[in-house]
C-alpha cells in the first residue's frame, strides 16, 4: 500500500491528535476507576507504535490485533508481553501468501514491526489494548470489509448486477 500525498499529510496529523487525545485520557483523576494509574512508559510506548503501524499497514495490523485480542482471551490476564522476533515468526507463519506484492508490503510490515519501541517485546495491558482498537484505524479488530465483498453486488446503490454489466 502506497501512501498518497493526501495520506502522507492526515496520517501524522491523525496521530498527533491522538497523541494528544490520549495523553489527556492517561492522566489520573480522583474519579477515574480505569486510569488511577497512569501505564508504564513501554505500555505507552507500544500504544503509540501500534497505532503509528495501523495507520502504514491496515492489513496486517488487523490481523495482529486480532491475535493479541485472542491472546487475552485465552490468557484471561490484564498484561500480555508480546516477543516480537517469536510473535511475527508465528504470524508470518499463519499468514502467508503467494502473491509477490503481498510478500513485498509483509516484508517492509515486518521491518517496521522489528524496529518500533519497545526494542524486544511489545507489553500490553488489557485497559490500553482495548484504547489502541477504539482509536486503530483497522476499525472492528476481526472485522474486514474485503470478507464481506461480493462481486455481484454494485456497492454504490446495494442492487444485484446482471451477467452484462459485471
Amino acid at each position: 500500500m502506497e501512501l498518497n500525498p493526501q495520506q502522507e499529510v492526515a496520517i501524522p496529523k491523525r496521530l498527533i491528535n491522538i497523541c494528544k487525545i490520549i495523553k489527556i485520557i492517561w492522566t489520573p483523576t480522583p474519579n477515574d476507576i480505569t486510569w488511577q494509574q497512569e501505564p508504564e512508559i513501554e505500555v505507552k510506548q507500544t500504544l503509540i507504535a501500534f497505532l503509528a503501524l495501523a495507520g502504514r499497514y491496515t492489513g496486517q495490523m488487523r490481523k495482529i490485533l486480532e491475535e493479541i485480542y485472542f491472546k487475552f482471551e485465552e490468557q484471561n490476564e490484564q498484561t500480555i508481553i508480546i516477543e516480537k522476533d517469536k510473535f511475527i515468526e508465528e504470524l508470518e507463519q499463519l499468514h502467508s501468501s503467494r502473491d509477490m506484492y503481498n510478500q513485498r508490503e509483509w516484508h517492509k510490515f515486518k521491518n517496521d514491526f522489528i524496529k518500533m519501541p519497545p526494542s524486544q517485546s511489545f507489553i500490553f495491558e488489557k485497559r490500553t489494548f482495548n484504547l489502541a482498537t477504539s482509536f486503530c484505524f483497522v476499525g472492528d479488530v476481526g472485522y474486514d470489509p474485503d470478507d464481506y465483498y461480493h462481486p455481484q453486488y454494485n456497492a454504490e446503490n446495494g442492487q444485484k448486477m446482471s451477467n452484462n454489466q459485471q
